[in-house]
């Protein structure tokens, strides 16, 4: 990074948010997610996908709360990452935590606050994902047990992704785009699998993203899932067998909710892209596959989203305007 220790601290905290949050990448994945949850909520409903404000509020709340998941993530990583990582901006000592931490309480606050515009459920189902969050920071206080098994601790942590998942669909609800009893009628047969591709997805990538072959590995600085007892291809295989469950479960929802049968073209494609990569590496562990896997697996969430969003619109349309969003609103 071209950045010194005299530059102005938002010089520095840019920096840091290039190398760990970039923040146009993050925008766009935040967008498309919300946009998803959005026709998700739409569908099994049977609604319009409603674009509106309040739409908006919501991807900029959960932008926030991933930057706040980033911070504290530095925080309890921050020992092991001096040393695993020592060019990193962090590490370089260019920004402090102190100042990752005014960043991140900074950016949750705001985050709430674009729930409580939402209404009172959206604040509640984000502040669930706050306290979440706030435990896994302090790994539900069980560190010493949960850190003997690396996919156990995984597994401890996996929640929140339903937990950002639900507070999502619920504050797509809360707008308008379907009214929140509606959207719990329908939650048991339709969104209940769209929630669970969501579980899936998220824990495969989770595990893709730390994939290496035996000499790449760095036990006493990185956790690694291929450094388990099951091995590189073993860890991988449990990658793509999550990877297929959540595009399988998608496809279910799909069907369940009547969408054009053309949105399981992008669900394919999502799993297509899981096979030749992170299936490749569990045929035949190559090195510097980590970057390679999280490439694939990212750009496959991103067209399963889309297709999901265009399905929705294909079915039901697009509702643009003001919406109908805020504490009397939608509930």
């Amino acid at each position: 990074m071209n950045v010194t220790a005299e530059a102005p601290l938002r010089a520095r905290l840019w920096a840091y948010l290039e190398e760990r949050f970039p923040p146009g990448a993050m925008a766009v994945f935040s967008g498309v997610t919300v946009l998803s949850a959005a026709a998700a909520a739409a569908a099994a409903t049977g609604r319009a996908v409603g674009v509106d404000p309040g739409l908006a509020l919501l991807a900029v709340g959960h932008l926030l709360t991933l930057l706040l998941l980033r911070v504290l993530d530095e925080h309890k990583d921050h020992e092991r990452d001096v040393t695993a990582y020592p060019d990193r901006v962090l590490s370089r000592g260019l920004v402090t935590l102190g100042a990752l931490s005014r960043l991140g309480w900074t950016a949750s606050a705001v985050a709430l606050l674009a729930s409580a515009a939402l209404g009172p459920v959206p604040l509640v189902a984000h502040a669930l994902v706050v306290v979440f969050a706030l435990l896994m920071a302090k790994e539900f206080f069980l560190g010493d047990l949960l850190r003997k098994d690396v996919f156990v601790y995984a597994a401890a942590h996996q929640p929140i992704n339903p937990l950002i998942t639900g507070w999502l669909l619920v504050g797509v609800a809360a707008r308008g785009t379907g009214a929140l009893d509606d959207l719990g009628a329908h939650l048991p047969p339709a969104l209940g699998w769209y929630v669970g591709a969501q579980f899936a997805l998220g824990f495969g990538f989770e595990v893709a993203r730390k994939l290496w072959t035996p000499e790449e590995e760095r036990p006493d600085l990185v956790d690694s899932y291929s450094s388990h007892a099951i091995g590189p291809r073993g860890g991988a295989a449990l990658a793509l067998a999550l990877l297929l469950g959540g595009c399988a479960a998608v496809s279910v929802f799909v069907v369940r909710a009547g969408l054009p049968a053309w949105t399981h073209a992008a669900v394919g494609l999502c799993a297509l892209l899981c096979l030749v990569t992170v299936g490749r590496f569990a045929a035949a562990p190559f090195p510097g596959a980590s970057k390679k896997l999280q490439g694939a697996v990212g750009l496959g969430s991103l067209v399963l989203h889309a297709g999901l969003v265009a399905g929705a619109a294909a079915a039901h349309g697009f509702a643009v305007g003001l919406g109908a969003w805020g504490w009397g609103a939608g509930a």
